[in-house]
């Protein structure tokens, strides 16, 4: 791939961004394989590689589909093209597709339907379809488009690998987290200190009346165990959220927040100690923010002439925030920094001054930790890991905190925005 030039005639003709040519459909009824609306990946460098750089050689014209049941997500698998290149143009073969999928376990195997005529008996089969595990929660939610407006019911169970049949079907649903999570891998179904958070779509068939249901999005939560001094009982969980995905169909609604509404409400119990949360990307962030000050300003621990109480002792803050909602220190802060912006007003300077110098503290003290964790790896035998990155100068340092005041800032805000917008009832729960 190397001897043919970027811009060149077969390059252009012969190579696509992944993202671009594969689609997916999520079908419930034989009439979707056409009429339903496809969606596209956000990812493929963990399905592909990165050496391929999500990039797919070798065909002109290139799609590829892959089309899903709606409640099973049993597959059909569809590649289309109008010109494979030459396998002797320069000694270069078409990139093998299907085996870069198979695997990554992106191709059903055994169970994918071997024919669109396969594939739309599987459709119907689709009708016997039961959520798995045990609901916790439903909510309607109004769903407006240009067209009409509609209500969704939603339905959100908590489920285990000791549920019969769960860990077939979720390895199923569970391919997409490769092509929505930057970063994204499987987990290992054989620990059982897996635990499972599903949202279905409930809705009815368009035949029989019936209901059915389909999944919209899921989390994931492994159940850490910690031991804390002073505690009658000193063994504890310490739950950590490993991977949150709403399926494109469903997102803008709603359901990450709820799905993590749930979670909390779920371990929120004496033999856990805080919830946490692994390396979290902004958009999940942002809605966990968004969650947790929503959760707070509830509370009547959190109201009236408490507040600014809270204002001034933060250790207290976050105190009553693990208690009452089971959040880490490090959330529990962000919490308290966003309740605290809140009751500022944007015209007074010197209350802003203060704020983001309060920030920027907080910034530099996480900052001079790491300098301090570089200078302990460079002693003699010291166990700390080395960490060859350069230490910053005071005047980049100084950059970097503006920096990332900035963008906590412009988080903080997009975050208060929600909550004044969701005052106005969107979302009416179901009894």
């Amino acid at each position: 791939m190397d001897s043919i030039r970027e811009g060149d005639e077969v390059t252009s003709k012969f190579l696509h961004k992944a993202c671009d040519v594969v689609e997916f459909k999520l079908c419930r009824t034989v009439a979707d394989i056409d009429k339903a609306k496809p969606f596209k990946p956000d990812y493929a460098v963990n399905v592909l590689g990165e050496d391929k750089n999500e990039l797919i050689f070798g065909y002109s014209d290139l799609k590829i589909e892959l089309f899903f049941t709606a409640s099973k997500l049993n597959q059909y698998y569809r590649k289309t093209y109008t010109e494979a290149i030459p396998k002797t143009l320069d000694g270069i073969e078409p990139d093998n597709v299907e085996e870069a999928f198979i695997k990554q376990e992106i191709l059903q195997q055994e169970n994918g339907a071997q024919s669109i005529e396969h594939f739309a008996d599987l459709i119907r089969q689709d009708k016997k379809f039961k959520p798995f595990g045990r609901k916790l929660h439903e909510l309607n939610v109004v769903y407006n488009t240009l067209q009409d407006s509609s209500t969704r019911h939603y339905e959100i169970y908590f489920c285990n690998t000791q549920c019969p049949g769960f860990r077939e079907w979720y390895q199923r649903l569970e391919t997409f987290v490769l092509w929505y999570v930057d970063g994204g891998i499987y987990i290992d179904l054989d620990d059982e200190q897996w635990e499972f958070f599903i949202c279905y779509e409930r809705f009815k068939d368009e035949e029989s009346g019936e209901p059915r249901w389909a999944p919209a999005g899921f989390s994931t939560v492994f159940k850490y165990i910690t031991f804390q001094k002073n505690k009658i009982t000193s063994r504890l969980y310490r739950p950590r959220i490993s991977q949150m995905l709403v399926l494109p169909p469903f997102q803008r609604q709603g359901i990450g927040a709820e799905l993590l509404r749930q979670i909390r409400r779920f371990y929120t119990r004496n033999d856990v100690w805080e919830l946490t949360a692994e390396d979290p990307n902004e958009d999940f962030q942002r809605t966990r923010d968004f969650v947790d000050v929503e959760f707070l300003m509830e509370q009547e621990e959190f109201r009236g002439p408490k507040v600014k109480y809270y204002t001034k002792h933060r250790s207290a803050f976050v105190q009553a925030a693990r208690q009452l909602g089971k959040m880490c220190e490090g959330q529990s802060r962000r919490c308290f920094e966003i309740l605290l912006l809140n009751l500022i007003p944007r015209s007074n300077e010197g209350l802003i001054t203060s704020y983001r110098l309060m920030i920027k503290a907080r910034l530099n003290s996480a900052f001079k930790k790491k300098v301090q964790i570089k200078r302990a790896a460079i002693l003699p035998d010291s166990k700390v890991p080395m960490d060859h990155s350069p230490v910053i100068s005071d005047d980049e340092r100084k950059q970097k905190l503006q920096t990332d005041f900035e963008a906590i800032f412009a988080m903080y805000d997009l975050v208060l925005e929600r909550l004044n917008r969701c005052r106005m009832p969107k979302v009416k729960l179901a009894a």
